[in-house]
């Protein structure tokens, strides 16, 4: 292999890069990292002995470019979530439940048992 071939990358650009990719969760690490909708929503229901259920629900389009769809049940609610991977898919319905309780409990609606959606969550959303 040449010289010419290998890029160095300072470390400032390699930084912004994992700061700038939304899949990535905790890469960076810190107690600052961005919580994820799934990652919210897995600690705010097992602390009470729920997990969300995911279920991927249909996958269409062309082999190369698929769009994958999952449901996410937690209770009585139930909400779906669309993208063009499966960990994209899983956090649209994860964010889309969310959006959901965060409704039910400002309108009142909310289910005993269900856990106050913390304000962090509205900064995920």
């Amino acid at each position: 292999m040449t010289e010419d071939a290998i890029k160095v990358v300072p470390d400032t650009e390699k930084q912004s890069s994992i700061d700038d990719d939304p899949d990535k969760e905790g890469v960076s690490g810190g107690a600052s990292a961005a919580k994820t909708p799934v990652s919210l929503l897995q600690e705010l229901y097992v602390r009470r002995g729920q997990t969300p259920k995911y279920d991927l629900v249909q996958i269409e389009g062309a082999v190369h470019e698929p769009t994958f769809k999952y449901r996410v049940t937690i209770g009585e609610f139930v909400a779906t979530g669309c993208g063009q991977s499966k960990k994209k898919a899983k956090h649209s319905a994860a964010k889309a439940i969310l959006e959901k309780l965060i409704g039910a409990q400002n309108s009142g609606k909310a289910g005993a048992g269900q856990p106050t959606i913390p304000d962090l969550a509205t900064e995920i959303l």
